[in-house]
C-alpha cells in the first residue's frame, strides 16, 4: 500500500515539474521558428547575408480578408527580393490601448505570443525616448499591451499580433523589432527618426500597421482615403499628417520620412474596406484596408477632393425646427461619428467631412452678429440668419461656401459686410462678386495652395450682377495662364425649371471656352441634371440642402456630389448621391 502511494505521488510530481522545466528552459532560449513556407524548395538552401538596402510597405491589420495580406506579404518578397534573406523587420504599430504616458513603446528581448503564434521581440529600448513596457508587466492585465501567462509574454494588441503568423512563416531567420506610437502625437517624432536612420542603416524592411477610414459610409471612406493617398504621395510635412483620416497618422509620417531617406516613395497597390470585401454596405461599420509598396520611382499623382451641397439658409421653418445646438446636431448626426451627437466633432476624425478639401454649400442668406440689422427690406420673400448655426457647420466641417446671391442683399449692404465678418471668424473660406448700385461693387476670388495645387474659385451671380463675358473671359485666362484649377459658380436661372436650357448650355460652354474646369450651378432649388464640355463637368442645380420649402413635391429627398480632381483637370472620379429627410433628420441613402 505505501508502496503504491509513494509511486502515486511521484507519478504527480513528475507530470508537474518536468512541464515547466520545459516552459522555462524554453522561454531563457532564443526563439526558433518553424520553416517558411514560401519558396522553400531547398531546406538546405544557404541563408545569404549579403548587404540589402531598406525596404517599406504599410498593410493593414484588419483581416476581414486574410488571403489579401497574406498575398502582399507574397508580393513584397517578390519586388524586394527577399527570399532566403536574414532582415532587421520593425513593426511599426499605433498604441490604441493608450497605455502609460510614453509616446514611444517597446520592450526587453522577450518571445512574445498574440494567441498562438510567438516570435522573439528585439529591444529597442536603449535609446531614452523609448519606454521599456517590461517594467510596468506586473500591473498588466489581459486587456493591456501585454501581459504575463507563468513565464510567457503575451499581447492583446492585434495591431501587431496578427502579423505574427505571416513573419513566422515568411521570415523565420529575421530579428523582429517592435515599436508602439502615440498615433495622433507628433512630439519628438523627427528625434525619433533620426535614431531608427541610424540604428537601421541597412538590411532592414519597415512595416507600418495601419488601417485606414473608419466609422464611414464608403463614398465618404474612398474620399477620405483618396486625400490619405495625396498626402503620402506629396508631402512630408506634419500639419498634413494631422489632416488625415486613419488610425496612426504619426506611423504614416515616420515611414515615409524613412523612406525619402533612402529616395524611395509609396505606391498603392492596392484598396478596399469592409463593404467592397463583402459587397454589403456595412453603414457605420465600415472600415477600408490600403497596401503601399515603396520604390525609387516618385509618382506623378495629386488630386483634390471635393464635395458639393446645394441650398442653406438658417430662418423661417428652419429656425424653429433647429432653435438649439443639440437639435442642429441632431438633425445632422449623420455627418458624426457614428451619427453619435455625444462624440465631439474636435476630437473625433471619423465624421464625414473630415479634410475633404473644400466641402461646400451655398449661403442663401445674409449671417449676422445681431439680428436687428435685419429690419426692413424691400423685397416679398428674404432670409435673415443668425450667425450660430456657422460654428455648428464649420465643426462638422464645412469649409467653404460661395456668399452672393439673389438674396445676399436682403437688408442691404451692411449685413452683407457683417456676413463676410462672421464667416472669417468661424474660419470658413469664400468668394464672393457683389454690385451694390453704383455705390459698391467687389470681385473677391479665393485663391490658394493645397499640396502644390494651384486653385482659383470664382462666383458669378446673374441674377443681380449683369453678364460681362469679356470681364469673365480675362479673369480665367489670367488665373489659367498661372497654371491655377478654375472653379466656377454661378447662380442663375428660373426656379423650379426641372431641366436646364438650351441658353445656359451656351453659358457654360463660353466659360470652359474661357478656361473654367468645373462649373456648378445653383438658385432652382430643384433637381436637374449634370453635363460634360470638353471633358469637364457642368453640374446644374441638385435641390437644397437645409432649406424650408416644404410644399414642393419631392422637398425632402437632395442629392450631393463627390470629386476627386487632379490639376491637369481630370476627373478622377464624380458620384452622384442622395440624402432624404425623415424624422427630422438627414439620412444617406446607400446604394
Amino acid at each position: 500500500m505505501k508502496i503504491k502511494t509513494f509511486l502515486y505521488f511521484a507519478l504527480i510530481l513528475f507530470s508537474t515539474i518536468i512541464p515547466i522545466i520545459v516552459i522555462i528552459s524554453f522561454n531563457k532560449s532564443n526563439y526558433k521558428p518553424t520553416t517558411p513556407a514560401f519558396k522553400l524548395k531547398k531546406t538546405n538552401k544557404n541563408i545569404s547575408n549579403k548587404t540589402l538596402e531598406n525596404h517599406f510597405a504599410i498593410l493593414p491589420h484588419f483581416m476581414l480578408w486574410k488571403s489579401k495580406v497574406d498575398e502582399f506579404y507574397k508580393f513584397l518578397i517578390s519586388k524586394y527580393n527577399l527570399s532566403w534573406k536574414k532582415l532587421n523587420i520593425l513593426i511599426i504599430s499605433p498604441n490604441h490601448f493608450w497605455v502609460g504616458q510614453n509616446q514611444f513603446i517597446s520592450f526587453s528581448n522577450w518571445n512574445l505570443c498574440f494567441k498562438n503564434d510567438c516570435i522573439y521581440i528585439n529591444s529597442l529600448t536603449d535609446n531614452k525616448l523609448i519606454f521599456n513596457w517590461y517594467w510596468n508587466l506586473k500591473y498588466s492585465t489581459k486587456d493591456d499591451l501585454e501581459y504575463k501567462i507563468w513565464n510567457n509574454l503575451y499581447t492583446s494588441e492585434h495591431w501587431i499580433g496578427v502579423h505574427f503568423q505571416f513573419i513566422k512563416k515568411y521570415f523565420p531567420w529575421s530579428k523582429i523589432y517592435w515599436l508602439v506610437v502615440n498615433p495622433h502625437n507628433f512630439k519628438n517624432v523627427d528625434k525619433l527618426i533620426s535614431f531608427l536612420k541610424q540604428k537601421f542603416k541597412s538590411n532592414t524592411l519597415f512595416l507600418a500597421s495601419v488601417d485606414f477610414s473608419h466609422y464611414n459610409l464608403e463614398n465618404f471612406a474612398y474620399l477620405h482615403d483618396r486625400h490619405t493617398l495625396y498626402v503620402l504621395y506629396n508631402s512630408y510635412k506634419k500639419q498634413d499628417y494631422k489632416t488625415i483620416e486613419t488610425d496612426c497618422p504619426v506611423c504614416l509620417y515616420i515611414i515615409n520620412k524613412l523612406a525619402l531617406y533612402q529616395s524611395q516613395y509609396p505606391h498603392l497597390r492596392y484598396r478596399d474596406s469592409s463593404t467592397t470585401i463583402t459587397k454589403i454596405s456595412q453603414n457605420f461599420n465600415n472600415t477600408s484596408r490600403m497596401f503601399y509598396f515603396f520604390t525609387k520611382n516618385k509618382p506623378n499623382i495629386n488630386w483634390l477632393t471635393i464635395i458639393f451641397f446645394w441650398d442653406t439658409i438658417y430662418d423661417r421653418w428652419i429656425k424653429y425646427y433647429f432653435p438649439t445646438k443639440k437639435k442642429f446636431f441632431k438633425f445632422l448626426k449623420q455627418f458624426l461619428t457614428q451619427a453619435d451627437i455625444n462624440k465631439n466633432p474636435k476630437i473625433y476624425k471619423h465624421r464625414k467631412l473630415f479634410w475633404i478639401d473644400f466641402a461646400w454649400f451655398n449661403l442663401e442668406t445674409p449671417v449676422v452678429k445681431n439680428k436687428s440689422i435685419c429690419k426692413k427690406s424691400y423685397k416679398t420673400i428674404q432670409f435673415c440668419s443668425e450667425k450660430t448655426f456657422l460654428t455648428w457647420l464649420s465643426q462638422i466641417w464645412f469649409n467653404i461656401v460661395n456668399v452672393t446671391n439673389n438674396h445676399s442683399l436682403d437688408w442691404w449692404l451692411n449685413a452683407f459686410l457683417d456676413t463676410i465678418n462672421n464667416l472669417s471668424s468661424n474660419k470658413f473660406n469664400y468668394f464672393w462678386w457683389i454690385k451694390y448700385g453704383n455705390y459698391y461693387e467687389k470681385n473677391f476670388v479665393y485663391t490658394g495652395l493645397i499640396r502644390w495645387i494651384k486653385f482659383a474659385w470664382h462666383w458669378y451671380d446673374f441674377t443681380i450682377t449683369k453678364i460681362k463675358f469679356d470681364k469673365i473671359c480675362k479673369d480665367l485666362q489670367k488665373y489659367k495662364e498661372n497654371w491655377y484649377l478654375n472653379f466656377v459658380i454661378t447662380h442663375w436661372w428660373i426656379e423650379y425649371k426641372t431641366h436646364h436650357s438650351q441658353y445656359q448650355e451656351t453659358i457654360w460652354k463660353k466659360l470652359i471656352d474661357c478656361w473654367a474646369d468645373l462649373i456648378i450651378w445653383t438658385h432652382p432649388h430643384v433637381i436637374q441634371d449634370i453635363d460634360y464640355y470638353k471633358w469637364k463637368p457642368i453640374i446644374y442645380s441638385l435641390w437644397n440642402f437645409i432649406f424650408d420649402q416644404f410644399k414642393i413635391e419631392g422637398w425632402n429627398i437632395g442629392w450631393y456630389i463627390t470629386i476627386d480632381i487632379s490639376s491637369t483637370w481630370k476627373i478622377n472620379r464624380l458620384n452622384l448621391w442622395k440624402f432624404k429627410i425623415t424624422s427630422n433628420q438627414i439620412n444617406f441613402i446607400i446604394k
